[in-house]
């Protein structure tokens, strides 16, 4: 939240926000509903006081004071009323233009982007990260066993473990689900385990690889979609 008084009274300050990009109108305006705010505080205060010693002077009054005294006591309460109803309008017009202003930034940040910040401090030896293949990668994350893969199935095999193996499943279902969305009226997806893996019917324009026309199943069969494109 922003530090009126602080805005109002540090250049410091202001600067700060102005250089986190706050429109200096913004800030004017800022101030100027702020003004108003604190104007009719004062005067909604004032007029609480003056409600307060009327209503002490009512029962204090003589009897043929007593009307004129009640008068002005209901005159002060409907300017008590306008007054607090112009301090709640600006107290709202005040928060709506603050909660535009950023943050101010540390006079120490450097005014700019990502790239016109200042190194202020290096510790240890930096060296340049290595660049690893998706192979080496995927060992590193735990997401690729290949050696065990090598034993069982010969060389260029892997296994997928962990997130990989659920990211696997995920697109298995993501693919029949992209499929149907594109088939026409009254079209039916179906496996057979007959069907021929050369099918060569067309994709679909909108999807991104053949499953749009020929899925493998779980079984080792395809996925037709048999309609017209």
């Amino acid at each position: 939240m922003i530090d009126l008084r602080r805005l109002r009274d540090e250049t410091a300050y202001r600067a700060g926000a102005e250089k986190k990009g706050a429109d200096p109108s913004l800030i004017e305006a800022t101030l100027a509903a702020d003004e108003r705010r604190r104007a009719a505080m004062h005067a909604a205060e004032e007029a609480r006081a003056a409600q307060n010693l009327a209503s002490k002077e009512i029962g204090r009054a003589n009897p043929d004071e007593r009307e004129s005294k009640i008068a002005e006591a209901a005159r002060i309460k409907a300017e008590l009323e306008k007054l607090e109803a112009t301090e709640a309008e600006s107290t709202e017009e005040v928060d709506e233009l603050a909660l535009q202003i950023p943050n101010p930034a540390h006079e120490s940040v450097p005014v700019g982007g990502e790239n016109d910040f200042i190194t202020e401090k290096e510790v240890g030896e930096q060296t340049p990260a290595r660049n690893y293949d998706h192979a080496e990668l995927g060992e590193l994350l735990g997401l690729v066993d290949s050696e065990r893969a090598v034993r069982n199935s010969g060389s260029r095999f892997a296994y997928l473990m962990g997130p990989a193996v659920r990211l696997e499943f995920a697109l298995v279902q993501f693919n029949p689900a992209c499929a149907a969305m594109h088939l026409p009226w009254g079209s039916r997806l179906h496996c057979d385990s007959a069907a021929a893996a050369d099918d060569t019917r067309p994709t679909h324009p909108t999807c991104a690889s053949s499953t749009a026309s020929r899925m493998r199943c779980a079984d080792g069969s395809f996925a037709l979609l048999e309609g017209q494109w």
